[in-house]
């Protein structure tokens, strides 16, 4: 039993899937794939994550991959605290899908959501079906210190049906530029004003 649906894709010619213990379905690798997301479909965080599963959605708009590159376009999975990151998502979608919402969640390693954000892909300017790659810039990694993860999606922008998640798209680790620590970056800045002595104020 494998929760990995591009690697039974490429081991198994057929598959079985099975539902509360039953046998809901018997036949090509490729159908029982498609009927195992669409019954996630409607599922944002899965049960099954506890035992691998990594994707899951109705599929019909998939992200490929993700990856993390630094200000010159090489793939990295360690940053500077400050830093800037692009996250690249390439992302595939049949020709009836209708421009989706896209979305990144970043969590620390105990899971805990950090972040979260969505776009518009019609605003990116996303029309039809195919391939595409979509970019999402930070200027300065709000992070300080440890491991975290990024979850993407994509969702129907009309009715919030959900096409695809990739559980753990991108993992990284930051490390402190100087004497950050914790997971959150907090900046800002010092100043200092002295308070007048009661002597300074008499003489006033």
């Amino acid at each position: 039993m494998s929760h990995d649906a591009r690697a039974v894709e490429r081991l198994c010619d057929r598959s079985v899937l099975l539902r509360q213990g039953e046998v809901a379905f018997d036949g090509t690798t490729r159908e029982a794939i498609a009927r195992y997301r669409r019954l996630l479909a409607e599922e944002r965080s899965p049960d099954e994550l506890a035992a691998g599963l990594r994707e899951w959605g109705s599929g019909e708009a998939r992200i490929v991959s993700a990856r993390l590159l630094d200000r010159d376009g090489d793939e990295r999975q360690q940053f500077a605290s400050g830093e800037p990151l692009v996250v690249e998502l390439v992302v595939a979608s049949d020709a009836s899908v209708a421009p989706p919402l896209v979305s990144l969640e970043l969590r620390d390693d105990d899971g805990v959501v950090l972040a979260g954000l969505s776009q518009p892909t019609a605003e990116l300017g996303w029309r039809s079906g195919g391939e595409r790659t979509l970019r999402f810039e930070v200027d300065r990694l709000p992070l300080a210190d440890g491991r975290f993860h990024l979850r993407g999606a994509l969702v129907e922008a009309e009715g919030g049906r959900l096409l695809h998640t990739l559980d753990d798209a991108a993992s990284f680790f930051v490390f402190p530029a100087g004497g950050e620590s914790g997971s959150v970056l907090l900046t800002g800045r010092w100043s200092m004003e002295e308070i007048p002595s009661p002597e300074q104020i008499v003489r006033r």
